[in-house]
């Protein structure tokens, strides 16, 4: 047995050193048509131990103490469940089953209710059963909670309010850019990563009208003597993966836009970088905090469960709990 080859004391280092070992050859064994990057490897490594504890959680329910052995068979199944992704992919086929058609939005619901009924499952058997409670199952219940509770706050920080306020800034500057005078107008798209189109008349260039509101929003502002205005676009996926439930809308498919009229002069500039930018930069911030999460709470915290054990282990029958 593994327990019996290896001290207690180093079981949760060693199985932490190869665990990110597995961890990183899958990032790169399965990049999914990404850039490997440091913040890439982070940011899997976070769904790896949140899919671990979602295991871990539903391991508890079964048995009071955890060993190393049984830690690895269900980092195992884990790894091999999200790579396989069969829990959204079985919430998919409910949702086709009961006439219902799932969308993008809907990507990780089989994630997200499977993690809610573990760890709500062991909150009322913690209430309603006498004698469930133990270290091991208190601390994957804390964990979980915890660890769910604080990605919902820092996605909404980072991910949605920060980003957001990037992506608002960028577009009063790009809408003032846009209406500039002539001189700096040509001397900013020369000089920026952006994209600037410049017509009299109704002769809007075709691509311009690519974007899917681009026609839309041009004819409501057609009526006024002078306007300007900017908007996030969302360009369909161009890869294989477009009509695929399981996909999300990636940064590289938005597109700052913004568009100004004059009379009959017109213009649109298209910014198709910053919106990456700026998900990489709030990526930087909640990757921090979540891979530090996972050091201290998931880890540190398994490594007190196993020094408990120990020192129950090591009591001698009789003596007082």
């Amino acid at each position: 047995m593994l327990e019996s080859r290896i001290p207690w004391q180093l079981q949760i280092p060693v199985f932490l050193f190869v665990y990110l070992a597995v961890c990183v050859t899958l990032t790169f064994a399965t990049p999914d048509g990404e850039q490997i990057t440091f913040l890439k490897v982070l940011e899997d490594l976070g769904v790896y131990v949140l899919f671990l504890s979602l295991w871990t959680g539903i391991y508890a329910h079964f048995s009071r103490e955890m060993t190393l052995g049984w830690l690895a068979a269900i980092a195992a199944v884990s790894l091999f469940q999200e790579e396989v992704n069969f829990l959204n992919l079985g919430y998919e086929g409910i949702c086709w089953m009961v006439g219902h058609v799932p969308t993008g939005e809907e990507r990780q619901r089989g994630d997200v209710y499977t993690l809610a009924l573990v760890f709500t499952s062991l909150i009322l058997r913690f209430i309603a059963q006498r004698g469930f409670r133990s270290f091991m199952r208190i601390h994957i219940t804390f964990f979980l909670v915890a660890y769910t509770t604080f990605l919902c706050c820092i996605h909404y920080l980072f991910a949605y309010y920060i980003q957001g306020e990037l992506l608002t800034e960028r577009m009063r500057y790009q809408e003032e850019l846009t209406a500039t005078y002539p001189g700096r107008f040509k001397y900013e798209c020369e000089r920026l990563p952006i994209k600037c189109f410049q017509w009299v008349g109704n002769e809007i260039p075709a691509e311009v009208l690519a974007a899917p509101s681009a026609q839309g929003i041009l004819e409501s502002i057609e009526s006024s003597k002078m306007s300007v205005t900017g908007w996030l676009e969302v360009f369909p996926a161009t890869d294989n993966e477009s009509d695929t439930v399981l996909r999300g809308v990636s940064a590289s498919q938005k597109v700052i836009i913004t568009a100004y009229k004059n009379d009959t002069l017109h213009r649109a500039v298209f910014d198709e970088k910053f919106p990456s930018h700026s998900l990489d930069v709030a990526k930087v911030g909640l990757l921090s905090f979540s891979t530090t999460f996972i050091a201290v709470w998931f880890f540190g915290g398994m490594h007190l469960v196993f020094m408990h054990q120990a020192r129950r282990k090591s009591k001698p029958k009789g003596a007082i709990k």
